[in-house]
């Protein structure tokens, strides 16, 4: 009984790749340790040569992802909101004193 259920699984589990269309598939069999793998990491700048705007990312996070006008020097984070989808979003300066502007100081 329990083999023809995992016989099933499977045949499921495949129907369903199929019907996915899934290239590729990976399992692990209990028991044994997964082969690490490594990955190297790439720093790249989205910009293109003497454009205005430049598109960077400073970490892997999806939160890190700034624009900035390098004419005026104005900075503003990639942001997403369920309602709105992806925007941008303003990113202050602030001086010691703690006034803050959206140009950075001169």
């Amino acid at each position: 009984m329990i083999y023809l259920l995992s016989r099933w699984a499977f045949l499921i589990a495949c129907a369903c790749c199929y019907v996915l269309q899934a290239s590729s598939a990976f399992s692990q069999p209990f028991g044994l340790p997964a082969q690490p793998t490594a990955q190297t990491k790439t720093q790249v700048s989205l910009s293109t040569q003497e454009g205005r705007y430049v598109f960077g990312q400073i970490s892997e996070s999806a939160k890190d992802q700034f624009m900035l006008d390098t004419v005026t020097g104005r900075l503003w984070r990639v942001s997403e909101s369920g309602k709105v989808g992806l925007y941008l979003k303003p990113v202050p300066y602030c001086d010691e004193k703690g006034d803050c502007t959206p140009l950075p100081p001169k």
